[in-house]
């Protein structure tokens, strides 16, 4: 957990109500340190961790990036991760939560930004490999589904990418418009194996 030396828990968020609706006054305080969410997945479900109830939710950002939450029963912080890793941040408040997501955001965006740009170049190249006359048609399934929800999740990632630039910068045409046409391709290549799904017999 991250807790103080003195061991003391910081109660950062009502345990019995961490959903979107719970989290509305953590995003304003998100949005005013200059990190806009988008999108928030929070269930308020209950998970066991160690003994120990607890519930996770993640925030989506116009900047492209993720954060991860996980409290424990007071309320307290337990984890954070930041698209996906371990991230250090300071719980002692929901403000200073805020605050040091956001100067983890501000770090690393150029980083997150040359990761994303290598995915989407790679989005070309990672097409279907020809299946063999002696693949099993389960085996086909089990690729098509892989491709279908790797070529899904790029399109995610490149369509909040695309609404963080519109959002702060209209000037960046070449950037939006490129992100345009990667949605496009994205969009057909998910057409594209459906289909090819389809005709195995499996809807996607």
């Amino acid at each position: 957990m991250i807790h103080a030396k003195n061991r003391k828990t910081y109660h950062v968020f009502n345990f019995d109500n961490f959903n979107e609706s719970g989290l509305k006054s953590f995003i304003l305080l998100l949005k005013k340190t200059g990190s806009e969410v988008s999108g928030v997945t929070a269930t308020n479900r209950v998970i066991k961790k160690d003994g120990e109830k607890t519930k996770k939710a993640t925030l989506f950002f116009l900047n492209g990036q993720r954060a991860e939450l996980q409290i424990g029963e007071k309320g307290d912080v337990i984890t954070a991760k930041v698209n996906g890793r371990a991230a250090p941040v300071k719980s002692d408040t929901d403000k200073l939560l805020a605050k040091s997501l956001h100067n983890i955001f501000v770090r690393g965006q150029t980083a997150f930004d040359k990761s994303l740009a290598k995915k989407l170049t790679k989005i070309d190249t990672d097409k279907p490999n020809k299946t063999p006359a002696s693949r099993t048609q389960a085996a086909r399934v089990a690729e098509l589904d892989e491709l279908i929800a790797k070529a899904k999740a790029d399109l995610e990632i490149a369509e909040k990418k695309l609404n963080s630039l519109t959002s702060e910068n209209d000037s960046l045409r070449g950037d939006i418009n490129q992100l345009r046409d990667v949605i496009a391709k994205l969009k057909s290549e998910i057409k594209d194996l459906t289909s090819q799904l389809d005709k195995q017999g499996v809807a996607a």
